[in-house]
């Protein structure tokens, strides 16, 4: 996964100037917005959005835990790559979320990966899996990151599992016993509820082993580059600021996603395998719910386009429908992506009229470069 901050600079060629109140849209782009499809791809032409101004916004933390695990990206042998032995029980629809993103660095043969959760409570407990999405094994990165989460998206509850106290389950065994060869990724996304105190451990294992038996004797893998830790909340509630709305008639806008900026913090929490703080730098696993108040003066129709500011971006979305079809989709389609910082992908085009409250929910997703601008732009 990737995270870069860039200096924000002039576009060369025919680059609009934008002045610190307004950033009309020209010609070429309000064409491309009349015509284009939901989830496609358009240049910016010539637009600078990073010169435009930024809508004011309010972000609150919610959900339940995030655990994530990416360190040892490339595991080259057997070990815990990530483990928490201090999780409390969920508590009504705050539910836990374990993010594992990890590739077979082993040269010698395959491995698989797999999440044990442990019974760390009294009593009984019950395990429910709210939300599942898998990709993978694959080399395409990109394109394992987006449809995972496109699948969590779409994803229903399974049915529950008893784990009597001090006894420990897969959490998907299907994904378990994959079979990942050399340099190829396999990503798991699950949200779980359990009424007890637990741990979770993800580990990288040979193909043979039992998960249960195996995986929670093995020795913890340092960390490398990337990053592992749990994180106190796996949602972010990101509004416009009270009183603020998207106005058409104030020409094209932007909001960060995933910059570590002033209105869009990173999460902040420990690697619990030695007790260190951790930053979770572009917000990956954490779910958005976006809310942005728009409305139309001028009678003008707005698009919503993603920016990546960072380099190649895919990812998938559930949006609101309205000029486009909205739903859950990725964005873009297939295995394509945004390449560059002159490029948007469309999320969905509006007509706010009076005022319209347009939502969607987004996840930075696995091997996409970040961080991104959303683009309001009027047409």
């Amino acid at each position: 996964m990737h995270y870069s901050l860039l200096v924000a600079v002039v576009l060369s060629g025919s680059a609009l100037t934008c002045s610190a109140q307004t950033c009309p849209t020209p010609a070429a782009l309000a064409t491309s917005l009349s015509t284009a499809q939901q989830a496609s791809v358009i240049s910016l032409s010539g637009v600078n959005p990073l010169q435009c101004p930024e809508v004011a916004m309010s972000n609150t933390w919610s959900g339940g835990e995030l655990i994530f695990s990416d360190s040892p990206e490339y595991p080259d042998t057997s070990g815990i790559l990530y483990q928490d032995g201090n999780l409390p029980a969920t508590s009504g629809t705050n539910y836990h979320r374990v993010f594992l993103y990890h590739v077979n660095g082993n040269t010698a043969g395959p491995q698989k990966f797999a999440v044990i959760l442990t019974n760390l409570g009294t009593g009984n407990g019950t395990l429910t899996v709210r939300r599942t999405g898998t990709a993978g094994p694959s080399t395409s990165y990109m394109y394992v990151g987006k449809v995972a989460f496109e699948r969590w998206l779409n994803s229903t509850s399974s049915s529950p599992v008893l784990v009597v106290a001090g006894g420990s389950v897969e959490l998907d065994t299907t994904f378990d016993a994959l079979a990942v060869n050399y340099s190829a990724l396999l990503h798991g996304i699950w949200d779980y509820s359990f009424d007890q105190p637990h741990q979770i451990t993800v580990c990288a294992l040979d193909p043979a082993d039992d998960p249960v038996s195996v995986c929670p004797a093995l020795a913890v893998l340092p960390r490398d580059t990337h990053q592992r830790g749990t994180f106190p909340n796996a949602d972010k509630i990101y509004d416009t600021a009270a009183g603020v709305s998207i106005d058409t008639v104030d020409g094209i806008q932007q909001l960060p996603i995933a910059a570590n900026s002033a209105n869009d913090p990173a999460a902040v929490g420990i690697d619990a395998t030695d007790a260190s703080p951790v930053t979770l730098a572009g917000n990956y696993g954490i779910v958005y719910h976006l809310h942005l108040s728009a409305k139309a003066s001028d009678g003008k129709r707005l698009g919503l386009l993603f920016n990546p500011r960072g380099g190649g971006w895919a990812g998938a979305v559930r949006a609101l429908a309205g000029l486009t079809p909205g739903g859950v989709f990725l964005i873009p389609p297939g295995t394509a992506s945004v390449c560059c910082n002159t490029e948007g992908a469309v999320e969905g085009k509006y007509q706010p009229g009076a005022g319209l409250s347009v939502w969607l929910q987004f996840m930075p997703t696995g091997s996409a470069s970040l961080p991104l601008r959303l683009v309001a732009a009027p047409y």
